[in-house]
């Protein structure tokens, strides 16, 4: 398949890409990330991945377009020889006013936006259950958090700045 003069694209992969299996996938994915199309607004490539942009084959398939799976598909995604698809069964948070208006939010709250779960009864919650959403869009329970964020105390700044400076 290969001249003497060209070289296999699966040879100039890393050895991280080489170890990973191929998936094939035969839906349609809400949202891919392939580092082999130039990169036009993301405006833009969501309204070519309408238009039908097609790719069979991918070389890692992420599930779940959280915070996690965004920022994994991104890195993966900065190698030119690979497809990553990233998969999100909901819709792009920017599309959600609500979701980015801290006061807001809670207004998602019994729509199709969430994963709408409660807990099972809480036996040190007086035997009650608690309502527990996470967010079924693109950036997951980040979304939908009102953009609250929780600060680690003052101690474990100084135990982390110890481990830090005694593994230099």
């Amino acid at each position: 398949m290969y001249s003497t003069l060209e070289t296999d694209p699966a040879d100039l992969r890393s050895p991280l890409s080489r170890s990973l299996s191929r998936s094939f996938l035969s839906g349609a994915a809400v949202v891919v990330i392939s580092s082999r199309h130039l990169r036009p607004s993301p405006a833009t490539f969501i309204q070519d991945l309408r238009r039908g942009i097609k790719v069979d084959e991918y070389d890692i398939v992420i599930i779940g377009g959280g915070t996690a799976g965004c920022v994994l598909a991104a890195r993966l995604s900065e190698d030119p020889l690979m497809n990553i698809c990233l998969l999100e069964t909901g819709e792009s948070s920017l599309s959600l006013p609500l979701s980015r208006i801290p006061s807001a939010y809670p207004q998602l709250f019994g729509t199709d936006h969430l994963y709408n779960f409660n807990t099972v009864d809480q036996t040190n919650a007086g035997g009650f259950t608690r309502y527990f959403p996470k967010g079924k869009m693109l950036g997951g329970c980040s979304s939908v958090n009102a953009q609250i964020f929780h600060c680690g105390s003052p101690s474990d700044d100084v135990e982390c700045d110890s481990h830090l400076i005694l593994e230099q």
